[in-house]
């Protein structure tokens, strides 16, 4: 059987949390999700975005569905997500030292950051990026770097 290819945009999670430098909690809207696109093909490898997903027009492959069911669980609803990439500029918004996510049926996953990194947000509230440290490592058990 053939392995499964990872998509350009890697969900790592919803129903995203933050804890800040000064103890602050940052809980986002549960529509939005944590992406990264590990292969740096649309976006630098080491940002990683909080951004709102919709349904895909386009049918989800098998191949795909294969990769999905094997990262969130054989119980997890499995769809074909598509994201907006945010075009209106980023402003610096918190210190973060620990992200929260959910990831599917597999239960809740959380990473503290060391070194802490920027969390940034778009103008209009809907987008949200950190910039890892260069060397970052985020795979399939989560944030491994920072």
């Amino acid at each position: 059987m053939a392995k499964a290819r990872e998509p350009a945009l890697h969900t790592i999670g919803d129903e995203v949390e933050f804890t800040t430098e000064g103890g602050k909690d940052w809980i986002l809207p549960k529509r939005l999700w944590l992406v990264q696109d590990r292969a740096g093909v649309l976006l630098p490898r080491c940002d990683v975005y909080v951004l709102k997903a919709r349904e895909s027009t386009e049918p989800l492959t098998e191949e795909r569905r294969r990769w999905a069911l094997r990262y969130y669980g054989t119980q997890a609803h499995i769809s074909n997500l598509a994201f907006s990439l945010p075009k209106s500029p980023f402003r610096r918004l918190a210190t973060v030292v620990e992200v929260r996510y959910r990831r599917g049926a597999d239960g809740e996953y959380f990473h503290p950051l060391d070194p802490p990194v920027t969390l940034y947000r778009t103008a209009s509230g809907s987008a949200y990026r950190m910039n890892l440290p260069e060397g970052c490592e985020v795979n399939d058990r989560g944030f491994i770097y920072p």
